[in-house]
């Protein structure tokens, strides 16, 4: 089912588009997630919660603003974030290096490159200063107070290069754009 096809089927309360959605795009999200949270049973819960804003929230999606993908992405990414600080949920700090995986949709499990939406080759352009602030902010669920403390950095540093970042990263995609 395509994005369009997608949505008409959310807007008509179509279980089966949920359903398309979730084989699409579950994989993605359930990666993020992971990496934001650790933990495979909660990054399962989170995944689902993801989906049922989905169904409840369909409506405030614009497709002119971007992918549905991206768009669940970035609830993947803040619900994940929040379950973190409800303290539902303490993930231990990690000092590794970020791995750019995402679920196979075959088994949540089985982890696949996020080659598959390209990210980790457009994240691997960035300077090493914005690829740093990127991966935990996306990826390790950071925010700038605890990126500031992490990297022993001041605040207004911190929020200056996560803008350099983003603004390097939407040229790049503009750049690879057909």
């Amino acid at each position: 089912m395509s994005q369009p096809e997608i949505l008409a089927g959310l807007r008509r309360g179509d279980q089966n588009a949920l359903a398309a959605a979730f084989d699409q795009y579950g994989a993605a999200v359930y990666g993020v997630v992971l990496r934001i949270v650790g933990n495979q049973q909660l990054a399962e819960e989170v995944t689902q919660d993801v989906f049922l804003k989905l169904w409840n929230k369909w409506d405030q999606f614009d497709a002119e603003r971007g992918k549905l993908l991206t768009w669940l992405l970035q609830i993947a990414r803040n619900t994940a974030i929040d379950y973190t600080r409800k303290g539902s949920f303490r993930k231990e700090g990690k000092t590794d290096p970020v791995d750019f995986s995402v679920s196979n949709t075959t088994h949540p499990s089985e982890e696949m490159a996020v080659d598959a939406i390209g990210l980790k080759e457009i994240v691997e352009r960035l300077d090493t200063k914005s690829r740093t602030i990127l991966e935990l902010a996306y990826f390790k669920g950071m925010t700038q107070t605890e990126i500031e403390q992490h990297l022993d950095l001041p605040l207004g540093t911190v929020k200056t290069r996560m803008r350099k970042a983003l603004k390097e990263l939407r040229k790049i995609v503009s750049i690879d754009r057909p």
